[in-house]
C-alpha cells in the first residue's frame, strides 16, 4: 500500500538525488523526450536501496 511506512524522507531523499534525476539528466542530455511513467523497481535491503529493473 501507498505509501509504504518502510519508505522514510531519508530513502526519498536518497532515491531522488541517486536514480529519479541522474536518469531525467540522462534522458535531457540525449535530447530524449519523454512523455509517460517511468517505473523504478526498486528494493531495499540491510545495505540500502537497489534498483532491480
Amino acid at each position: 500500500y501507498s505509501p509504504a511506512p518502510v519508505v522514510t524522507q531519508d530513502i526519498m531523499d536518497y532515491v531522488t538525488e541517486n536514480v529519479a534525476n541522474p536518469l531525467i539528466n540522462e534522458l535531457k542530455k540525449r535530447g530524449i523526450i519523454y512523455k509517460g511513467i517511468i517505473y523504478a523497481g526498486l528494493m531495499i535491503t540491510d545495505n540500502g536501496v537497489k534498483v532491480l529493473e
